[in-house]
């Protein structure tokens, strides 16, 4: 990312709200065991910050994003394909409680579950049973039914009990080709608020490449648009979304 070279210069940047009227600027690195390399993704789980590098997962001390104290908090991600995002998941136990639990994509093709954590002997590292994941990490949003993210066949949600679901739309039931023929995927944009997942796109298959926005809506399980609020950003906020338009 600009600014944020690596090497000799800065690997990330954090806004310390320590005073929340006088918020601080500053980057840099982790302390005591840096990054080999800028993060492309952080999350926050189980009280710790989790960045993405390269295939690993790295995670800092607990309460303290900024250091990472031995050279073992680190998690090995399967093969040498890099880590591109990342979401957290609440997961529904069988005994009916709730425990956290953070999603990691890589690339299109595949995604780990993380759960437990260091200091209560339970960390451990989990592959999801459908070979799918995401071009598209702005398009990552916590639902009341799941983690939803698009595929490159269509909206996705991941539920509590780390179930992925088929493509919201397959087969002519409802919006898949806007998502499938995406001219940018890494550009989509989506954010989840008031019952409706909203996300923009670059549809290549409709005449003139045209940013486009729909909406699908949960409870009614129904999409709809495109819309004309296309999005390069949007995030949900109170009972509406924020958002910065495309142009």
């Amino acid at each position: 990312h600009p600014g944020f070279p690596g090497g000799v210069g800065n690997y990330f940047g954090w806004i310390d709200i320590t005073n929340p009227a006088a918020p601080a600027w500053a980057a840099g690195n982790t302390v005591t065991n840096p990054l080999p390399t800028p993060p492309v993704s952080v999350a926050q789980f189980n009280g710790r910050a989790w960045y993405a590098v390269d295939n690993t997962l790295w995670y800092s001390d607990a309460l303290v994003p900024l250091t990472i104290t031995n050279s073992s908090q680190v998690l090995i991600l399967g093969d040498n394909v890099d880590v591109t995002a990342l979401g957290g998941l609440p997961l529904q136990t069988q005994q009916g409680g709730i425990i956290q639990s953070l999603i990691a994509f890589k690339g299109a093709a595949i995604m780990y579950q993380i759960k437990g954590d260091d200091a209560t002997s339970d960390l451990t590292l989990n592959t999801l049973d459908v070979s799918t994941g995401t071009e598209a990490p702005n398009s990552i949003s916590p639902t009341p039914k799941g983690l939803a993210f698009m595929s490159p066949t269509g909206l996705r949600v991941i539920d509590f009990f780390a179930r992925v679901s088929d493509p919201i739309g397959h087969s002519g039931s409802g919006v898949v080709i806007p998502f499938i023929y995406s001219s940018v995927p890494s550009r989509m944009a989506a954010a989840y608020n008031a019952d409706i997942y909203r996300i923009t796109t670059q549809n290549g298959k409709a005449a003139g490449t045209p940013q486009q926005e729909w909406w699908f809506d949960f409870p009614g399980q129904i999409w709809s648009g495109p819309h004309t609020s296309a999005a390069v950003m949007i995030h949900g906020f109170m009972n509406s979304f924020v958002l910065t338009l495309s142009g």
